[in-house]
């Protein structure tokens, strides 16, 4: 009995895994090879496009400058002056050449996508003016064929003066008088390598077929059977093969190039042979490993069906003994981190009651202090007027609004005038301390009063400045400057005493940054780094203090 479940189980085992295992490799290896020719399509309708965006674009440059040449009036002259073998001086013709011939050499100049623009006069015998005008004799040395209406040549060489220069395109038109009279050629050429790449690469299978017949490239004999738009590539599957054709009107002929799949198979039924020597060694290792594996599942599953009994019969401390490592044996691990998690919740429960209570009380007593510090401040505060020691009621009274700011932490920002008054009740008491009187000035637009700023900021920036600018404590006067540039707050804290030296900068930025060693801080220069840190952690990075010439300076973002 206990055989034939392990068998059965053993076979669910091997079905589970096998059966979806293949029908997911037949899927995979299909959509494999349908995804790698989809890929393929998409590259060659990419090439197809940006090759289609190069010829238009060609085909509109040779245009534009065909026309620009044939409404040239001064050549359309010169050329029917040839025509009626007028006698040229040496001064017009050097006017024509300086004057009309350079600025169409820098017309072609100026354009690199350009080879060449030459006129060939219906005249033998003229004076040719390289490089733009020449004799009808080396339009026929280019074996060109023309007629009266604009063509295109393909695939041709420069052979004039020894150039040589192979794979040229061009634009032949008719140059003609208003009255319709051929006075010559006008040739507007583009390297055809350079607009048709894949014609002349030796491992690509392209050709152009114009509509006489004629190819350039590879003869492939393909058999088109699609009716073609005027720059729309068109792709078919032939068999083992790619095919792309593209028609261009413009040049009256077609482009089309093959790619070869025959790569690609060869690659798709090699990851098939793999994938299926894998499957096999899957299957061997599968049957070894579920037989085993279903004798010590039921094992480990009966192990926790008890611990699970006794759990729901109150035994807390329960403790699922785990024999396996496989899924029964992870889920027993569960189990028994379930049930640590229960002891952990119910013991935290029980400590959170008595944090909640010790917090409470802890607030009660708090407030009770501080109700208790303001009664004691105030009745001195009475006892200090009745004495008629009203310097000293005074300092109690800012001593008591300075302890009421300071203790209050209800929001962790404030507005500006609130920490202005914090600071003039700060500089009141640290006058009794001194025998010097530190006075402080503000300067602080209407607007910028309820600017919110961290919640005693100032102060430890006014106390560095006290403390740190000079030696001694004598008559001084503190500055706080506010304004508004490009949207951002700035606040200046300055001092009337001599500018800080170089090192007590350097001291202070280090301070700002925290990088200052401990030896050499005091609480201010720790100060000075809380407050740059509560201002990013607050409104951002880029917002801070920075040290100046005669101070500190706090950039805050506009809260107004």
């Amino acid at each position: 009995m206990k055989n034939n479940i392990r068998t059965r189980f053993t076979v669910i085992i091997i079905c589970s895994v096998l059966v979806p295992l293949i029908v997911f490799g037949v899927w995979l290896m299909h959509s494999f090879k349908s995804n790698q020719i989809q890929n393929q399509i998409n590259i060659l309708k990419q090439q197809a496009n940006e090759m289609s965006a190069v010829v238009n674009q060609t085909v509109e440059l040779c245009t534009l400058s065909s026309n620009v040449f044939l409404n040239n009036t001064n050549l359309i002259e010169h050329l029917y002056d040839l025509e009626n073998e007028k006698e040229f001086s040496v001064k017009e013709l050097y006017d024509f050449a300086i004057n009309d011939i350079s600025a169409m050499e820098k017309l072609i100049a100026s354009n690199p996508y350009l080879y060449r623009i030459r006129v060939y006069s219906n005249k033998s015998d003229i004076d040719e003016i390289m490089p733009v005008l020449f004799s009808k004799e080396r339009l026929n040395e280019l074996n060109l064929s023309y007629s009266d209406n604009n063509t295109w040549c393909f695939d041709y060489t420069d052979n004039i003066f020894s150039a040589n220069t192979r794979h040229l395109m061009s634009l032949l038109s008719p140059i003609k008088t208003e009255k319709g009279k051929t006075l010559g050629t006008l040739e507007v050429a583009v390297q055809m390598d350079k607009v048709f790449k894949s014609l002349f690469e030796k491992n690509k299978n392209a050709c152009l077929v114009n509509d006489n017949g004629e190819v350039y490239g590879k003869n492939l004999n393909i058999d088109n059977k699609y009716e073609l738009s005027n720059n729309k590539p068109v792709i078919w599957q032939n068999n083992n093969m790619l095919i792309t054709a593209i028609r261009f009107d413009s040049l009256n002929s077609t482009y089309y190039s093959v790619y070869d799949l025959s790569s690609l198979y060869n690659t798709t039924n090699l990851w098939q042979l793999i994938f299926i020597i894998i499957v096999i060694i899957i299957a061997l290792i599968i049957s070894l490993l579920a037989d085993r594996l279903v004798r010590n599942m039921l094992k480990q599953l009966y192990l926790v069906l008890d611990g699970v009994q006794k759990f729901s019969e109150g035994d807390m401390n329960v403790q699922i003994p785990v024999e396996t490592n496989d899924e029964i044996g992870v889920f027993s691990k569960q189990i028994n981190l379930l049930l640590l998690s229960i002891r952990d919740f119910i013991n935290k429960q029980v400590k959170n009651e008595v944090i909640v209570k010790d917090t409470e009380l802890k607030a009660l007593q708090n407030q009770i202090n501080a109700h208790f510090m303001y009664n004691v401040l105030e009745c001195i505060n009475m006892m200090a007027q009745i004495d008629e020691k009203y310097e000293i009621s005074k300092a109690i009274t800012d001593f008591g609004k300075l302890l009421r700011y300071t203790i209050g932490w209800k929001k962790p920002v404030v507005p500006l005038k609130n920490e202005i008054e914090y600071i003039k009740n700060y500089i009141a008491l640290i006058n009794l301390r001194y025998d010097g009187e530190i006075t402080l000035l503000t300067d602080i637009p209407e607007k910028i009063n309820e600017q919110l700023i961290p919640k005693v900021s100032i102060q430890p920036i006014v106390e560095n400045i006290i403390v740190h600018s000079s030696n001694s404590i004598e008559d001084r006067k503190i500055f706080i400057c506010a304004k508004n540039i490009n949207n951002d707050v700035f606040i200046e804290i300055t001092s009337d005493a001599k500018l800080p030296s170089d090192e007590d900068k350097k001291r202070m930025e280090q301070s700002i940054l925290g990088t200052l060693d401990s030896k050499n801080t005091s609480g201010n220069g720790i100060g000075l780094h809380n407050i740059n840190e509560r201002i990013k952690r607050t409104f951002g990075e880029k917002y801070g203090i920075n040290v100046i010439d005669d101070g500190i300076a706090m950039i805050l973002p506009n809260q107004i």
